[in-house]
């Protein structure tokens, strides 16, 4: 950089200093220099630091000011880099490969419910998705040891609504409700939570029930199992949501009855804490989407019997 330039700036910061004072020149240049930047981030603070030791300097001797501004130029320069590196996150498709229509079908084009927005969302929100496929317990243990930066619940799986200290969600992407499922002839017999409170009630290993401490869980490692299970008769009761309920039914050839509701509610993204300024961005899409139909669209394809058995095959 030119001295006659360098020399210029210095004399130009030096009267912002004088009229406005350090701190406030500096966020004058740097709003100007990154317009997008929320002004309470650390970057932020670092450039305030700097403009007070621009200022400190600038006391003694003014021609110290062109060194001083050309570190803020850097830093101006990383922070750039910084706002430019794509955000990647990681998140898990392998643990809901059972949940249909909402996990993950192995279809590329029609690949279930959640699976879809959550590509759709998250593109629209100009972040790079990274999939891992684990089963599910595996999949909650690498969330909270952070090898997987998200995933998708419903608070209402969780006692109290608490998905946890160290996670943050999103709004609501979709609304699901869970039912407790059993055969025809036992159907009068499950009709209200006392009834179906204190037994043993099949459920899916790995998955959340906010309310376990009431009943005995028989675990399996999906819901086709554990459809099967209702039908040889190892419970009378099992825990599903209505949409993959009706598709095990149908395609183990079992006739269902739906008893009382276990949870209906909003299903969210949950993400670990440190993603938290990713929310509004997410958020913003979730809210589009809503209002333009697109998330209704996705949901009311797979509504269709002929496209499920078509992409959900050898799902056993």
């Amino acid at each position: 950089m030119p001295e006659s330039m360098m020399y210029g700036m210095s004399q130009s910061f030096y009267m912002l200093s004088r009229k406005y004072s350090a701190v406030y020149a500096i966020v004058d240049i740097y709003s100007l220099k990154c317009k997008s930047i929320v002004y309470n981030n650390f970057y932020l603070q670092l450039a305030k630091v700097v403009s007070m030791l621009v200022f400190a300097i600038s006391l003694f001797h003014r021609r110290c000011v062109a060194f001083c501004c050309l570190l803020f130029l850097l830093t101006l320069q990383i922070q750039a880099q910084e706002i430019n590196r794509p955000v990647i996150l990681t998140y898990d498709i392998g643990s809901t490969s059972a949940w249909v229509p909402f996990g993950y079908s192995g279809n590329q084009v029609d690949p279930g419910i959640l699976v879809e927005l959550v590509r759709l969302i998250m593109q629209e929100a100009q972040i790079e998705l990274h999939a891992n496929s684990l089963p599910p317990k595996r999949a909650v243990r690498a969330l909270e040891t952070g090898e997987l930066d998200f995933d998708i619940v419903s608070p209402n799986w969780f006692k109290d609504g608490n998905i946890g200290d160290n996670y943050v969600s999103s709004d609501v992407i979709i609304n699901v409700t869970e039912y407790f499922i059993t055969l025809p002839e036992n159907a009068n017999k499950y009709q209200t939570l006392k009834q179906i409170y204190g037994g043993v009630i099949g459920t899916v290993a790995g998955y959340s029930y906010v309310d376990d401490n009431k009943f005995t869980r028989a675990d399996f490692r999906s819901e086709s199992e554990l459809m099967l299970g209702l039908k040889k008769h190892r419970y009378d009761v099992a825990i599903m949501e209505k949409l993959a309920a009706l598709y095990w039914a149908q395609h183990h050839n079992v006739a269902l009855s739906f008893a009382a509701i276990h949870t209906t509610g909003g299903v969210v993204f949950r993400l670990r804490k440190e993603h938290q300024s990713l929310v509004p961005r997410i958020n913003k899409v979730i809210k589009k989407f809503q209002q333009n139909g697109q998330i209704n669209q996705v949901v009311n394809k797979y509504q269709s019997a002929k496209l499920l058995n078509r992409i959900y095959t050898n799902r056993d």
